[in-house]
């Protein structure tokens, strides 16, 4: 959902859109003077560290793999 150098996979590379909305959003928020917060997970779910386990997922709880409802189930589990 915004512009990036690190990867070609964001809505100005990779979509019809071509412009970045949450600078969009950023800039009339600062204008109309209000407080802008984001949350940014940096693990990317089409990386191969990401699951099951890969090299971030090591002692965290999670199974070594699983597919399905057995995914949710596993995770709400514990």
């Amino acid at each position: 959902m915004f512009a990036t150098r690190a990867t070609r996979y964001n809505v100005v590379d990779g979509t019809p859109f071509k412009r970045d909305p949450l600078k969009e959003l950023a800039d009339e928020c600062r204008r109309q003077g209000l407080k802008l917060f984001f949350y940014y997970s940096q693990l990317d779910w089409h990386h191969p560290d990401y699951w099951p386990r890969g090299r971030t997922g090591h002692n965290t709880g999670r199974p070594r793999a699983a597919t399905g409802a057995a995914i949710w189930t596993s995770w709400t589990a514990s």
